[in-house]
């Protein structure tokens, strides 16, 4: 199998049967079962190669999409001898296993000049995409139009390894926050559309002379202009806009619009104010637990009634205790929009950003946190 020529060195090629096992009649196949034991890994069959996969920290099959892996390897079931192997032994690397869009993202940065979008998204090390797994393969089966358009391909990256953005507290949390929300504006406005604004997928790194970076991760469940028209719901309860949460969006007659990742942001900001301290999740009288086990509709009656009341009642940690009235100003703002201003209920996308989001923040952030720029890594 031949793969991509800019393979980090990491990047092993290795034979998959031990001439010695196998004299000693070993089959391929007990040997593969004595591995996965051995490794606690899992398989995976994908157009006639197979994928052996380590797990990061679990014990149970990978499920859904983006899941993180200690070890990749990839056999050609037409030749066992054909085996590549990526090993992120690095502990600074992982590596993800998931169906992707196209480069758009990437291509994106590489070209953005203002900064926006470039050192704020995933660092990619290496990767490889099995062609024959393309989506536009099944349409044009399937003789639909636009086959190619918005395909998705089983892919495996590997990225450098990025920390959660809830280790973060004060000024450092509410500009990686900040430098974040600027990403995300500048791909949607590029036609990426993330759709999945979640604590777990604002990460951060930290620069060599001890800023923190924002990064906008996981676009599993992004679209693009490109990709062919659909209102699936998408996103974690707790944090999705009230909007979304109701029957209409359930059953796809609501539009997922940059407002919507807009109020999710806000929610993830007051979500991490209220169960953080200094980097930790609370062990003790730790508010809306209740959230993550609500499905939509319920979801939805107690968001408003935070929206209404709850919010007023609530007391953020001691870390996070000076970024609460940004929170609260971004809540109200949420508030007003399912109230009786009307003018708030759809707004175009610049108009959603900077009343929803920016002008709060640009009130309590320094000037040399608003604006971090890097020119070079």
């Amino acid at each position: 199998m031949e793969m991509s020529k800019r393979m980090s060195k990491r990047v092993v090629i290795t034979h998959p049967i031990d001439p010695i096992q196998k004299r000693r009649g070993l089959s391929s196949r007990r040997l593969r079962d004595s591995r996965a034991k051995l490794l606690q890994c899992f398989w995976i069959t994908v157009s006639g190669f197979m994928l052996e996969v380590v797990p990061e920290k679990t014990d149970s099959p990978p499920q859904g999409v983006g899941t993180h892996f200690k070890r990749v390897g990839i056999w050609n079931q037409q030749n066992w001898e054909d085996f590549v192997a990526y090993s992120s032994g690095d502990p600074e690397e992982y590596v993800e296993v998931y169906w992707s869009e196209e480069q758009r993202v990437h291509d994106i940065a590489e070209k953005d000049t203002k900064g926006k979008v470039k050192y704020h998204v995933p660092e990619m090390v290496w990767s490889h995409k099995f062609e024959e797994t393309s989506t536009a393969n099944i349409r044009t089966a399937l003789g639909l139009k636009d086959a190619e358009r918005g395909r998705r391909i089983l892919s495996i990256i590997v990225f450098k390894k990025l920390d959660p953005i809830t280790d973060l507290s004060e000024d450092e949390f509410l500009s990686a926050w900040w430098q974040i929300i600027r990403c995300h504006y500048a791909l949607w406005e590029c036609g990426v559309h993330h759709r999945d604004v979640s604590p777990s997928n604002l990460m951060v790194y930290r620069t060599s002379d001890g800023r923190y970076i924002g990064v906008l991760n996981d676009f599993d469940l992004s679209s693009t202009r490109d990709t062919p028209s659909g209102q699936e719901r998408t996103g974690i309860v707790p944090f999705m806009a009230i909007e979304l949460l109701t029957k209409e969006a359930i059953e796809g007659k609501v539009q997922h619009l940059y407002q919507h990742d807009a109020e999710s942001f806000i929610w993830v900001f007051a979500w991490v104010c209220l169960r953080y301290e200094e980097g930790r999740l609370l062990r003790k009288g730790r508010p809306l637990d209740e959230w993550l086990k609500f499905d939509a509709f319920q979801c939805h009656g107690k968001k408003l009634g935070f929206l209404a009341t709850h919010r007023h009642k609530m007391i953020p940690s001691q870390s996070h205790k000076n970024n609460w009235d940004i929170a609260m100003a971004c809540l109200r703002i949420v508030y007003n929009s399912y109230g009786d201003d009307p003018s708030l209920r759809t707004l175009e996308n610049k108009d959603a950003f900077e009343k929803w989001l920016e002008t709060p923040v640009r009130s309590k952030l320094p000037p040399s946190l608003l604006n971090v720029r890097l020119e070079s890594m």
